[in-house]
């Protein structure tokens, strides 16, 4: 799946950017691609479970961060604390609000 994205944003006070191109990560601070993976595959231990839009998953359990709108998602909620600028460039999740994540 291919796609685009690029966020800039607060964690704990700091501020770093990542961009995401066709399914991985291919920039950003080593701090935070390390927070990704590691806040990743914690959730992905516990019964965590990744959702847009009243329970809807585009991707199979594991792989939210290969398709562009879950990984979008998931590090705009799960990992910046607040969001600076983005840009997003992928597939539309349709009567999905902004930034609705469960």
């Amino acid at each position: 799946m291919r796609g685009y994205f690029k966020i800039k944003g607060l964690v704990s006070g700091s501020e770093y950017e990542v961009e995401w191109r066709d399914g991985q990560f291919i920039s950003g601070d080593e701090f935070l691609l390390k927070l990704i993976y590691l806040d990743h595959s914690t959730k992905l231990k516990t019964k965590w479970n990744f959702s847009i839009a009243n329970g809807f998953s585009p991707v199979a359990r594991g792989k939210e961060l290969e398709h562009p709108l879950s990984a979008y998602f998931f590090v705009i909620n799960e990992i910046f604390d607040a969001v600076v600028n983005d840009e997003y460039d992928g597939p539309d999740m349709h009567g999905a609000p902004a930034n609705t994540i469960t």
